[in-house]
């Protein structure tokens, strides 16, 4: 089995492939304790498998610095070295991006990932730390996208600013006009975002025409499914299939 790693700069998605469906999956915070201890390290752990089911392991980090300890803690608890999406693992697609080499692992795997199921043009909305969205020209290419605050960064940001402001937990389609401060809070952020992915696939659809794709995937995706029209299908785990394809990309006889 595949295990495939999705290191973000703040959360790491974690699953096991038996072929192309996920039998496990997990989350684990990417950054180090107070101690220095890579959370990722209690991911073994939790994993209901022995470690000699795991037959390879491929990551895509935006994390360059966390490449050491990933590849040690690999090493140490599954007895392999991992390969990791760009480095390793070329994706098995055209870049267009300035220059290529930057364009980020995980963006990568969402475009493999979108051009496999939907073909081209596609596009991607990947609401992580950062929300970024990821285009696949109708060739086929990564072109790049554009990269935004993620929902987490706004109101983090709206904190430092306004340390007077109450910490709220985010809902899914809350009441549009907010008869609270928690409740505005929750409806500027829930209806901010879907107005400007909204705004954003409108303008994408423009350009690369009105029946292209557009998935929703990362940590907050499921919290917009209430949308059913925004977006064509909201996969969360469409980075980590990404990563799979690419890694079967290259090892076609494994």
């Amino acid at each position: 089995m595949l295990l495939a790693l999705d290191v973000g700069s703040t959360i790491t998605h974690v699953a096991v492939f038996d072929r192309d469906r996920v039998v496990q999956y997990l989350t684990v915070p990417s950054e180090d304790d107070a101690a220095g201890q890579l959370h990722l390290a209690r991911a073994p752990s939790l994993l209901r498998l022995e470690p000699a089911e795991i037959s390879a392991i491929a990551i895509a980090s935006v994390v360059p610095a966390l490449r050491p300890a990933l590849a040690e803690l690999c090493k140490q608890q599954f007895g392999r070295a991992p390969e990791f999406v760009k480095e390793e693992l070329p994706a098995p697609l055209p870049v267009r991006y300035d220059p290529p080499e930057s364009a980020g692992a995980d963006r990568l795997a969402n475009g493999v990932a979108a051009r496999e199921r939907w073909g081209a043009p596609a596009v991607v909305f990947d609401f992580g730390t950062a929300t970024t969205v990821d285009v696949v020209a109708r060739d086929g290419a990564f072109v790049g996208g554009m990269i935004l605050p993620g929902a987490d960064l706004a109101l983090e940001a709206l904190y430092q600013r306004a340390p007077h402001l109450p910490r709220v937990e985010p809902v899914a389609r809350p009441p549009l006009i907010g008869g609270s401060t928690v409740a505005c809070l929750r409806a500027g952020l829930y209806y901010g975002i879907v107005a400007q992915a909204a705004g954003l696939i409108r303008r994408l659809r423009g350009l690369l025409g009105e029946a292209t794709p557009v998935i929703a995937t990362g940590g907050l995706s499921p919290w917009l499914a209430t949308e059913g029209d925004l977006f064509t299908e909201i996969d969360p785990f469409l980075t980590l299939q990404g990563i799979r394809l690419i890694w079967e990309a290259a090892h076609p006889n494994p």
